[in-house]
């Protein structure tokens, strides 16, 4: 089954609210939606201002902060990149690590720059 996704701009008293159509639904940007009704300069700082007031009402943000359900890309939570995986081998092991690719260039150069 494709899954059908469309943005586009609605206008609503002039003003512009961004929206996707998802899974046959309709999907507002809420920021947008409470700048138009309360015509607030500066609806994000309104709207954070609001959920802090009212922890029952940020209770309700909580899963659409996150994108409905989102899953973690799996190799993110830990090892961002190879380097941090490096890293963290190094300090269990209490040593540095050298990767197959750099010792091999290392001999290589080694290898040119000695005379035997």
């Amino acid at each position: 089954m494709i899954e059908e996704t469309a943005t586009k701009i609605a206008l609503f008293k002039g003003k512009k609210i961004r929206k996707t159509f998802h899974n046959g639904e309709w999907w507002f940007v809420i920021v947008d939606v409470v700048a138009v009704l309360t015509e607030s300069t500066n609806s994000s700082q309104y709207l954070k201002n609001i959920r802090n007031r009212d922890p029952e009402l940020d209770s309700l943000f909580n899963p659409v902060d996150k994108g409905g359900v989102q899953i973690e890309p799996p190799l993110e939570l830990q090892f961002s990149t190879a380097g941090g995986a490096r890293k963290k081998l190094e300090e269990r092991l209490g040593r540095s690590v050298v990767s197959k690719k750099n010792f091999l260039r290392k001999e290589i150069k080694n290898g040119w720059t000695s005379k035997d």
